[in-house]
């Protein structure tokens, strides 16, 4: 939303936008480009509700989603994904070792699910 906001100007095209964004269940860029991180996913520039999920939410309430919504749901994504290519991708999910994670993140979790680790900056 942060994105599409600096696109969109008026609270009504905002209101369009999200009625589209929660009827496919989109969190955050991640959930609508491919899986490097570079381009859309052309199946969300349909005019027709995803019929998966890209994250574990619960999605309560599904809008009405008019044509107009879906108008400003793809000039707005036009916007954010030129020539349906983001202009700086998203960065790597997958790191080669421990070494990176533990330079990268400052949670994570054990991979038995156990411990959930929080990681000081060093001062």
């Amino acid at each position: 939303m942060d994105v599409a906001a600096d696109f969109l100007t008026s609270k009504g095209d905002l209101k369009s936008f999200n009625r589209v964004r929660m009827m496919h269940g989109v969190v955050s860029l991640s959930d609508i480009t491919t899986a490097n991180g570079r381009s859309i996913d052309r199946i969300f520039l349909a005019s027709s509700a995803f019929e998966g999920s890209r994250n574990d939410f619960y999605w309560p309430v599904k809008h009405h989603v008019s044509p107009s919504d879906y108008t400003v749901w793809r000039k707005t994504l036009e916007f954010i994904f030129p020539n349906e290519h983001l202009l700086a991708p998203l960065g790597p999910w997958i790191m080669d070792t421990n070494a990176d994670w533990l330079a990268h993140w400052e949670c994570f979790v054990t991979a038995d699910g156990e411990f959930l680790y929080y990681q000081d900056s060093p001062e």
